[in-house]
């Protein structure tokens, strides 16, 4: 497993900010607008960050996962294409508009993926 360094991904996130940066401050105040171009369109932020850390970005919630970065052997073989089931997480990803919407918990359900994926990844090892 390749892990990939808080600084490494901070530093990647900064480039794409800053890259982004004119449109991301036009849309800072539409939170719909602002959500979906951080994680959800095409073109999106997290898009960018995959690109730099080359990692592969799923989006579409995963176990109430905001976002999930991975490399295309982390998933479950032999299952259709369009399917996403992963033996392994690279990054697991939140993004919250505002500090006062329950974000400890958001930060509770993170600390517990994290501990999941590496008990699951050192039973395989």
């Amino acid at each position: 497993m390749d892990n990939i360094s808080s600084s490494t991904f901070f530093n990647a996130w900064v480039e794409a900010v800053n890259a982004k940066k004119d449109h991301l401050l036009s849309i800072w105040r539409q939170a719909k607008v602002f959500t979906s171009y951080i994680k959800g369109d095409e073109d999106s932020l997290l898009s960018e960050v995959s690109k730099k850390l080359d990692l592969l970005c799923y989006t579409r919630d995963y176990y109430s996962i905001d976002a999930v970065f991975y490399k295309a052997e982390d998933k479950v073989p032999n299952l259709p294409e369009e399917w996403y089931w992963f033996r392994d997480l690279r990054i697991a990803f939140e993004h919250e508009n505002s500090f006062s919407s329950g974000l400890y918990k958001e930060v509770a359900h993170l600390m517990l993926i994290n501990r999941l994926v590496v008990m699951d990844y050192q039973r395989l090892s």
